[in-house]
């Protein structure tokens, strides 16, 4: 295949010799070559896909894309199977560029031919054989006249491996890919990197893969976690409502289509612990945007499926915790506390510290509101010794920034102020320092910083009742009448 690799630069080169003066392409063209020709003396091959990848969608923005592109689309489309990994990226690309070679009256056929080869290539890498060895075929003997038997005859085994439903040692199958970036995006979100994961997440999806057969299947199941994660980072970074859109979006691939009010089919085997647990953390995090958003009745249907699958006492103790946010946003107080307290007994049981902790510290926060609202003594000792448990730990699922955040907010609600102003003043501090340290993508570190917004609210709020009160000066910073002038 290397043979072939070099054959279709050989071929290329003659068109891609710098014009002296404006070519019949016009101006773009040439000024995309001089591009080009820049970024191959870099010997960066990064460089060289993203001056492809640029150029080729700045033309077609600007509606400069003429037949003589359809030679950079056929070097793009190798790059972006080979070098970036993204079959679906490459076919769509030799589709394009296959377009621009119907359109020049027969002058462009050679590289015609090549952009048929990356088509099936890409096709096979896909899953799709049936398609991939179609294509091939009708390539081959064009490409047997262009390029020579040797490299034909390569081609031709391809084809054959193809046929009996294998890659060769030139594909890739898409399924791998997409797994290995869904285990990197899944370890972005581990790390707090919600935009990175985001990002790589989005780019771990497939097209479907037809039929039923064990690669359908997978398929399904990989786009069905790639949305997944999507989702969680979403809700992470403060986007109910995006969150809930790609959860959403997520159980097409494995379930009939939902109103968002019955039961859920699923298409997909429960046998498997690992997926009743995927599934029900999913339903469970629907469940929690669904809230934040105000629809109830789909927030309780998903509830219901979560705690359908919730078989575990850790998996029981979190679905419970969704369950009182529901009854908390419809003014259900007392009923939240209540269950609440049987999350802790439940959660106690399961021997899982993290789910023990966590559960405790959301059921002394509702008894604090539950206590103000009874207007009875609020057991804030326990709140402040809940948050400082998991405030210890080094990586809590809940995040020290959201557990200071909701902390101060409860403290402040209650008149609690000065202990108030000390955990908002820990909150935006630890935030801050995220966003000053992160390696997370612009646009996690962006959202980071909006949602920054709440707590500074809430440092700000409790530093005036603090000053206003006599109780205390303003914080250690700069401030004027308790104003940051950072």
């Amino acid at each position: 295949m290397k043979r072939l690799l070099f054959a279709l630069l050989v071929a290329l080169t003659p068109h891609l010799a710098p014009a002296q003066e404006t070519g019949p392409d016009g101006p773009a063209f040439d000024a995309m070559l001089q591009r080009l020709e820049l970024a191959w003396q870099s010997n960066d091959d990064d460089q060289t896909y993203a001056t492809l990848n640029a150029g080729i969608r700045e033309a077609r923005a600007n509606g400069e894309l003429t037949p003589g592109w359809a030679i950079f689309y056929a070097m793009l489309t190798d790059a972006a199977r080979i070098q970036k990994n993204n079959p679906a990226y490459a076919l769509q690309l030799a589709e394009d560029g296959l377009a621009l070679v119907n359109a020049a009256d027969g002058t462009m056929d050679e590289v015609g031919w090549a952009l048929m080869v990356s088509k099936a290539y890409a096709l096979a890498d896909l899953g799709r054989y049936a398609e991939a060895v179609e294509v091939g075929r009708i390539a081959l003997p064009l490409f047997r006249a262009a390029y020579g038997d040797e490299d034909a005859d390569d081609f031709a085994g391809y084809i054959a491996r193809w046929e009996r439903g294998e890659l060769g040692d030139f594909n890739r199958s898409a399924l791998d890919i997409a797994q290995e970036r869904i285990t990197q995006a899944e370890t972005a979100f581990g790390a707090g990197e919600y935009g990175r994961a985001i990002e790589i997440a989005q780019s771990a999806r497939i097209p479907t893969v037809p039929g039923a057969g064990q690669d359908a299947l997978r398929a399904a199941g990989l786009n069905f976690r790639a949305e997944h994660i999507v989702g969680q980072a979403q809700n992470s970074l403060n986007r109910p409502a995006d969150a809930c859109a790609s959860l959403l979006a997520a159980l097409r691939h494995i379930a009939e289509p939902w109103d968002g009010r019955s039961r859920i089919t699923w298409r997909v085997s429960l046998e498997l612990e690992q997926d009743r647990q995927l599934l029900y953390r999913h339903m469970s995090r629907l469940g929690g945007c669904s809230i934040s958003l105000g629809d109830y009745e789909r927030a309780e249907a998903a509830l219901i499926e979560a705690e359908a699958l919730a078989e575990r006492p850790d998996w029981k103790a979190d679905a419970m915790v969704t369950r009182a946010s529901l009854l908390a946003n419809t003014g259900a107080w007392a009923e939240a506390h209540d269950v609440l307290q049987d999350a802790v007994t439940v959660a106690q049981g399961s021997g899982n510290a993290t789910i023990i902790d966590s559960t405790s510290f959301y059921a002394a926060l509702v008894a604090v509101k539950t206590a103000s609202l009874r207007e009875g003594p609020a057991p804030t000792a326990q709140l402040i010794a809940a948050s400082e448990v998991i405030l210890r730990q080094s990586e809590p699922p809940l995040g020290h920034a959201f557990v200071l955040r909701e902390t101060a907010q409860t403290l402040l609600s209650i008149g609690e102020t000065e202990k108030a102003l000390e955990f908002s003043e820990r909150s935006v501090g630890i935030q801050r320092d995220w966003v000053l340290n992160s390696t997370d993508s612009q646009f996690g570190i962006d959202q980071a910083r909006a949602s920054m917004a709440s707590a500074v609210e809430t440092f700000l709020s409790a530093a005036h009742l603090a000053a206003s009160a006599g109780q205390t000066g303003c914080p250690e910073a700069e401030y004027h009448h308790c104003v940051v002038s950072e």
